[in-house]
């Protein structure tokens, strides 16, 4: 991931939006998925922006 999975800002109403930005690899899904967890926890749900990410990478084949 070429930036972290923030900027995390308020969005309508009191959710905050998540808005990743660049790439995004696979190995990048754990901040991800941490900075989701605590934005459910403390409002409940969140915006998660995704029209900042230019590319994808998913989990390898476990083939």
């Amino acid at each position: 991931m070429t930036s972290p999975a923030s900027p995390w800002h308020p969005g309508a109403g009191s959710l905050p939006v998540i808005a990743p930005r660049g790439d995004f690899d696979y190995g990048a899904v754990p901040q991800l998925q941490g900075q989701i967890d605590s934005a459910v926890n403390e409002h409940g749900g969140l915006i998660l922006d995704a029209g900042g990410i230019t590319f994808i990478d998913t989990p390898p084949s476990s083939r």
